[in-house]
């Protein structure tokens, strides 16, 4: 998978070239995940690696201890998939959309993004 290879969504949720690939946001409370995993995160989204679900992290953000991620994938489950890999929940997945997807993220999509978080209801991150 490169970028700008295009995708079309399938019946079973999944996606094949088209259409653009999705892109999904979530959130976890970074005191929940262990130092190699926030490692391994930042290496995979660093380097644009793309894992055998079709899903490539595009970027993280920390925010008051809590940590953001956008990925871009196929479908929320090849989201959950990657995660559950990670040992992190899929519990708060949102697609986020108007983002080109570019690797890394541009100034114009990290803009997007951070709208996004500032509209994200605020929960207890010490959970």
């Amino acid at each position: 998978m490169i970028a700008g290879i295009t995708w079309v969504t399938r019946s079973d949720g999944e996606c094949q070239r088209g259409t653009p690939m999705p892109m999904f946001i979530d959130r976890h409370p970074l005191a929940t995940i262990p130092s190699a995993i926030q490692q391994q995160m930042h290496r995979e989204a660093y380097r644009g690696i793309v894992d055998e679900h079709g899903v490539q992290p595009l970027g993280h953000w920390v925010t008051d201890r809590v940590i953001y991620c956008v990925v871009r994938a196929p479908s929320q489950e090849a989201v959950c998939r990657h995660h559950a890999e990670r040992g992190l929940p899929c519990d708060e997945l949102r697609p986020v959309m108007g983002l080109r997807g570019s690797h890394p993220l541009g100034a114009k999509e990290a803009q997007i993004v951070r709208a996004v978080l500032n509209r994200w209801p605020i929960y207890d991150a010490a959970v």
